[in-house]
């Protein structure tokens, strides 16, 4: 939304940039408006000229009105009288010129016939003033051409004149303003192009299940199947076919904030305490031995369990579970979810009420990103990071990675893969809880229990 409003700025800036000339440019009468100018200027001529072209136009454009247009006329034609330099006939012979000129052009608008432009007949050689039918220039004797000069059949070049006249089209202004509502019309195109395909996308976005609570806090996949874990706050649901149908499971109950799994082996946090299960959650059994938990992430790389405790502590524990080490956290309350980018070395994010937090050889601090690539909410119920997905980022101080870093908030999903520095919205619209990410399959949850899932990293979701 922050990227299309500043686009739309800009584009409108563009607009007014471009449109500003056609209805600001001062006419050229009005830079001799208030003088007759001074005869002895030998530039006063020439303007004077111009300054008739321009009356003309104005006037068929409706920009000035007929009193005003005879007044403009008279008073700059005395003016070309006067500063003519040489004897009034070539006076009158501009004059007469700038009339033919008139009128050449009006019949070629009414003939639907682009307006054409007043050649002027020099020497090539020495620039000297020549006729049509010249063969040879009179002061240098240079060949012209073979045959006489060309040019347009119903308008004969001014014999005195020293610079180009050109009337300026009539429908120069209006092309410019259908150019402009053409880009308007392409630009609107495009914007709704891109709300429409999100539209369809989040429209198409159709939950595969259900699970009957809205209070769901975790979700984890086990294994390349579609057996699936999800907790809420008073026990652990189970789904056999990829989240389609859910069950309660009776071997355990309590506030189940966080579910992770190393190889056949299931990790949960309830009530603080960490119970494992080796039977795909038909029995568990209490870690006596580990810290008391809110959040916890599993690797199966390295075998080991990260978990964060109320006061944003960090604990590694191995050996299943049954040995912890503590070592510098973030310290930060409220912490709802963990996921690894990279074990050596340790990179691992996390959600809290701040938003995405970043922890990686000791030093902590935040990943929602900055200016236009940061997260427009802090509400992020959940983290995920795939290593496998693929895509490769950069980060600020040029270090290379791969994988994508996602975030389950109130205002759908986002992606990052520059380790939290600049965030993108992707697929789902959806106020999610919690998300999980397995063996080529996303799945997400929302507020109200619904389950979805995408088998294209994230950018379409909808059942199998």
């Amino acid at each position: 939304m922050v990227i299309a409003l500043v686009a739309s700025v800009i584009f409108l800036a563009v607009i007014i940039f471009v449109l500003q000339p056609l209805f600001t440019r001062k006419p050229s009468y009005a830079y001799l408006q208030g003088s007759l100018g001074n005869p002895e200027d030998s530039n006063v001529h020439d303007m004077a000229l111009e300054a008739l072209a321009d009356i003309e136009t104005d006037y068929r454009l409706g920009k000035l009105s007929e009193e005003d247009y005879r007044q403009l006329r008279i008073q700059y034609r005395e003016l070309v009288s006067a500063t003519a330099g040489y004897s009034t006939d070539s006076a009158e012979s501009d004059l007469a010129y700038i009339d033919r000129q008139i009128e050449h052009d009006l019949s070629m608008i009414k003939a639907n016939q682009p307006v054409t432009e007043v050649q002027e007949l020099v020497c090539p050689r020495c620039s000297a003033k020549v006729d049509k039918d010249d063969l040879f220039c009179s002061k240098c004797g240079a060949k012209l051409r073979t045959t006489s000069i060309e040019t347009t059949p119903d308008l004969q070049p001014h014999p005195h004149a020293t610079k180009r006249v050109r009337l300026p089209s009539l429908d120069r202004k209006r092309k410019a303003l259908i150019s402009i509502v053409i880009a308007c019309l392409l630009f609107a195109l495009a914007t709704a192009g891109i709300y429409l395909q999100q539209t369809a996308r989040n429209a198409s976005a159709r939950a595969v299940g259900t699970i009957p609570s809205n209070n769901v806090q975790t979700i984890a996949t086990y294994g390349p199947g579609d057996l699936v874990f999800a907790g809420d706050g008073t026990t652990i649901w189970k789904s056999t076919d990829g989240g389609k149908t859910w069950e309660s499971l009776s071997g355990i109950q309590g506030n189940v904030t966080s579910i992770g799994a190393i190889d056949n082996r299931l990790f949960a946090v309830v009530n603080f305490q960490v119970w494992t299960s080796a039977d795909q959650g038909d029995s568990w059994s209490r870690i006596s031995s580990a810290p008391k938990l809110v959040a916890i992430t599993t690797d199966s790389e390295s075998s080991k369990i990260y978990g964060f405790d109320a006061e944003g502590n960090l604990y590694i524990g191995s050996n299943n579970g049954t040995t912890w080490d503590k070592t510098t956290g973030p310290e930060q309350a409220g912490i709802s979810s963990a996921t690894i980018a990279s074990v050596d070395p340790l990179v691992i994010f996390g959600s809290s009420p701040a938003g995405v937090f970043v922890g990686t050889q000791g030093a902590w601090g935040s990943a929602n990103g900055t200016v236009n690539g940061a997260l427009p909410t802090k509400n992020v119920r959940y983290v995920a990071y795939d290593r496998s997905s693929g895509e490769r980022g950069t980060l600020p101080n040029g270090g290379n990675i791969q994988g994508t870093l996602y975030a389950a908030t109130d205002m759908g999903l986002f992606k990052s893969t520059d380790y939290g520095t600049s965030w993108v919205k992707i697929g789902l619209s959806k106020d999610l809880r919690a998300l999980a990410i397995g063996d080529d399959v996303m799945y997400a949850v929302d507020s109200a229990g619904n389950i979805y899932v995408s088998h294209d990293k994230g950018v379409s979701w909808s059942g199998k």
